[in-house]
């Protein structure tokens, strides 16, 4: 029987040559997971603590906490971080918002916007979506036709960067048209976390989603939920008939620093987290999103250079931490990921659902958001279009200095 794509599949056709293997390091360049710094590594092989018994563990966990809130300007926040990928937090923020009888709003334009609406369905909650073209990113001015299509939708869910294509949905300036409607706003963030600046409280989102596998650097397994004052008591309200993914078993955790967490952490992987958030602190915002920025620009730059077309029609709506491109007419995007990982041991992304094999994804999120590993990136790629037919050697090496030159600051 054939297998249907529910939105949610992420399964591409890998291919493994059997031959001598002259790499000592398979190089992550996808757009998560991500390459992890030798730093972060010793980070989660500490010695192991019990969390439920250590005394400290409350005061490290509320550390982590003021990080994270202070880093997303969402200071009355409450965080609740899972243990779990994550897709975990999507599907909470669902069951712990809405009734069965309660509609939510899904503004898709993308793989995971439609995955998002998907999910209405498998966890028994009514959905409803806007629709808007995939290569560009939603139109602040058109949100508004489309909640008042729905008067009676109690919340509104989006993806800020839709990682499939590289598009970067405006939060900034759709997020308070939602609170004019009085509707509750959930936010995927989980690929545009640490690489653009994000303001919860201003952009009036009421429980922003993370994960670990991202910019943060770390390998996939936790989930962090920032959830406002409003929707925080929305979930204690709704109390809904799940143990794992309910925000409220954390309530005596949050509120009563006697209580144990409601179930055993990882304390490496918070210790992971709590190292990488040092590190974004100590490097400074400034510097991190800038950063991005140089990189997405010299990323656009050596693209155009091989004749590659990103996906999004103009780099300002792309996302900072990953370039999304077009492949060539004839040209398979997984024969370019399959090439460029047996050749090179370097594994990039390729395109999700109908774009499968039509996109080709280079991730530069956090540490990966950087000259060495954008050189490489290019530098395989380029040889693939070279063996393809498609580009010279000289046109590789504009695409090099290409990179050097916009990274420049």
């Amino acid at each position: 029987m054939e297998e249907k794509d529910n939105g949610l599949s992420k399964s591409p056709s890998f291919q493994v040559e059997n031959k001598v293997d002259l790499t000592t390091h398979s190089l992550l360049l996808s757009p998560g997971p991500t390459e992890i710094p030798r730093e972060l590594l010793l980070s989660l092989i500490k010695d192991v603590r019990n969390p439920d018994l250590d005394p400290y563990f409350y005061d490290f966990y509320h550390g982590i906490h003021s990080k994270l809130t202070r880093i997303l300007n969402s200071w009355g926040y409450k965080t609740i971080i899972m243990l779990g990928e994550a897709m975990l937090g999507l599907e909470a923020s669902i069951i712990n918002l809405l009734k069965e009888n309660e509609l939510g709003i899904v503004l898709s334009n993308g793989f995971f916007g439609e995955g998002f609406y998907n999910l209405f369905r498998l966890v028994g909650r009514k959905g409803e979506k806007c629709i808007w073209d995939e290569r560009e990113p939603i139109p602040p001015d058109e949100v508004e036709s489309c909640l008042s299509e729905y008067p009676e939708a109690k919340a509104v869910y989006m993806i800020h960067c839709e990682t499939p294509t590289g598009i970067m949905n405006p939060i900034e300036s759709i997020g308070p048209k939602i609170n004019k409607f009085g509707k509750m706003l959930i936010v995927d963030a989980v690929s545009s976390l640490l690489t653009v600046p994000i303001k919860g409280e201003e952009y009036g989102i009421d429980v922003l989603i993370a994960g670990s596998q991202k910019a943060l650097n770390l390998p996939p397994g936790l989930t962090i939920n920032l959830i406002s004052e409003k929707a925080w008591n929305a979930s204690i309200e709704n109390n809904p008939k799940t143990f794992y993914l309910s925000y409220s078993i954390w309530k005596d955790f949050i509120e009563k620093r006697e209580e144990m967490p409601p179930y055993t952490h990882s304390i490496n992987m918070l210790s992971g987290l709590d190292e990488a958030l040092n590190r974004f602190i100590v490097e400074s915002e400034e510097n991190v999103y800038k950063r991005h920025e140089k990189i997405r620009e010299a990323s656009w730059a050596a693209a155009l250079s091989l004749g590659l077309e990103p996906f999004p029609k103009e780099m300002r709506y792309s996302c900072p931490g990953l370039t999304a491109l077009l492949m060539p007419k004839g040209i398979s995007s997984i024969e370019a990921f399959n090439w460029i990982r047996n050749k090179y041991g370097i594994t990039l992304g390729i395109g999700l659902g109908k774009l499968k094999d039509k996109i080709l994804r280079i991730g530069h999120m956090g540490y990966t958001a950087s000259i060495d590993f954008l050189l490489l990136a290019y530098f395989a790629i380029g040889n693939y279009l070279i063996e393809k037919g498609n580009v010279k050697y000289s046109d590789v090496s504009q695409a090099m200095e290409m990179i050097m030159k916009k990274s420049n600051i």
